[in-house]
Order: C-alpha cells, then sequence, then structure tokens
C-alpha cells in the first residue's frame, strides 16, 4: 500500500471513530436526510509522472517503469496493466521507496524475468 493510502486510511479511521463517540454520547437526529446518501469515489488532488520506463531486451511485452514519488512498477503485457513491485515495503522502510533507477536482470533466461530498483 502506498504511504499516501496508509495516511488517507489512518485520518478515515480517526475522523469516523470521533464522529462515533461524540454520536453515542448525544445522540441527535436533526441532521436526518430525506433521501439517501449517494456514495462516490473521492478526489485526490496532485498527479505525478513517470519519470523511466525500460523494456526486457528478451520477453516481449514485460516493461518497468518508476514514478516521480518513487515507485517502481511491472507491466507484462506492454503497459495495459501495471503492477506494483515496491508495495510490500512497509514504514520502517519508507527510505527504500524513492526508486532512483532501474536495471533489467538479461542474464536470468526465462521467467520470471527480474529488474533490480535502486533507491
Amino acid at each position: 500500500m502506498r504511504i499516501y493510502e496508509r495516511i488517507i486510511s489512518a485520518a478515515a479511521v480517526l475522523i469516523l471513530s470521533s464522529q462515533g463517540a461524540s454520536l453515542a454520547q448525544s445522540p441527535d437526529t436533526s441532521f436526518a436526510r430525506a433521501e439517501p446518501y449517494i456514495w462516490r469515489n473521492a478526489v485526490i488532488g496532485g498527479g505525478g509522472f513517470v519519470t523511466g520506463i525500460i523494456t526486457h531486451p528478451r520477453q516481449n511485452g514485460l516493461m518497468y517503469a518508476r514514478t516521480d514519488v518513487g515507485d517502481a512498477y511491472r507491466s507484462e503485457d506492454s503497459g495495459r496493466h501495471w503492477i506494483p513491485i515496491t508495495d510490500w515495503l512497509g514504514m520502517a522502510d519508507i527510505n527504500l521507496t524513492g526508486i532512483e533507477s532501474l536495471a533489467v536482470d538479461t542474464a536470468r533466461a526465462g521467467p520470471p524475468a527480474r529488474a533490480a530498483p535502486a533507491a
């Protein structure tokens, strides 16, 4: 899970738990709605960009990318779908998420092909 997703999740838990505690202490029904609430995706501003893409010279369609926020991704279908390869890093290893470069392991024969991110 990416760091900003963890921060947003933690903030949501804190907000919801504090609202739940205040509602439990003094129930207030003056805010009741006449219509049901419609849930939608939350928009998170910002952006980001891909700072580097490399392709595997021997395995067709295999690509690796690094981003400005430090994560690395792998695509096995010429970029149609991307799989994060650094999301396993926890808060204790946050200093390892700043991927500066990627190198493809061309010496390894056959799948799974590997890339080495350098933080």
